[in-house]
């Protein structure tokens, strides 16, 4: 992802940096998922100028109790 702001704003911890997936249809198997600018949680003040990959593929399992 490419992000811009004020330099003093990019002074953060990057474990801050959260990318969330709505899982909610997701089924086992693989699938593709694609990043907007509502997934990624960051600093305020940082602005998202590209995410690149747009689109992510993973491997998705049921957990078993």
């Amino acid at each position: 992802m490419t992000l811009s702001g004020a330099e003093r704003v990019f002074d953060f911890d990057p474990q801050t940096m959260v990318v969330s997936l709505d899982m909610s249809a997701a089924r086992p198997g693989w699938q593709e998922f694609v990043l907007t600018h509502d997934s990624l949680k960051k600093p305020v003040g940082l602005t998202v100028q590209e995410i690149e990959p747009r689109v992510i593929r993973l491997r998705v399992h049921r957990l078993k109790r």
